[in-house]
C-alpha cells in the first residue's frame, strides 16, 4: 500500500462501504483485521461504523478505558493482505479447535489415520 492515498481514500467512502481496522494484541502485533461497515457519514466528515464509534474525518478513533486498556481503530481498504491474514486466522483457529476437540476424545480416529495426523505434524517447521 505504498501508493496508498488515505486522505482520498476517505473521501470516497459511502454508506454500506466495509472497511478493516487492525486488532493488536501481544504488545502491538496484528492477529487479524476486524471488518467494519460504515453506517454513516457526517456533514464534517466523521465516520460512524456498524459498531458504533464515531471515527474523526482522518478514519481514527482512540478511547482509554481503566478496565479494559484502549481502544484503538485506524481503518484501512479491505485489500488482498488483509484477506490472506484474516483467512490464515480462521484456518489457525478451526486447526487449534479441532486439535483441543480431538484431545478431549470428541473425534475418533483409526490407527492408521493417527498416523496419518502424526506425520503431517511432524512435517511442520519448528517455530523457534
Amino acid at each position: 500500500m505504498e501508493d496508498f492515498n488515505r486522505k482520498e481514500w476517505l473521501k470516497t467512502l459511502k454508506r454500506g462501504d466495509k472497511v478493516a481496522n487492525k486488532e493488536r494484541y501481544d504488545w502491538g502485533t496484528c492477529k487479524y483485521y476486524r471488518i467494519y461497515e460504515v453506517k454513516n457519514i457526517t456533514k464534517t466528515g466523521k465516520i460512524r461504523l456498524d459498531s458504533g464509534e464515531l471515527l474523526n474525518e482522518d478514519g481514527e478513533y482512540c478511547r482509554n478505558n481503566i478496565i479494559w486498556g484502549s481502544t484503538y481503530i485506524h481503518i484501512v481498504p479491505i485489500t488482498e493482505e488483509v484477506l490472506k491474514v484474516n483467512g490464515e486466522v480462521r484456518i489457525r483457529q478451526k486447526f487449534y479447535n479441532l486439535l483441543s476437540k480431538a484431545e478431549k476424545g470428541d473425534y475418533i480416529y483409526t490407527t492408521e489415520q493417527k498416523k496419518k495426523i502424526i506425520e503431517l505434524l511432524e512435517s511442520g517447521e519448528k517455530n523457534e
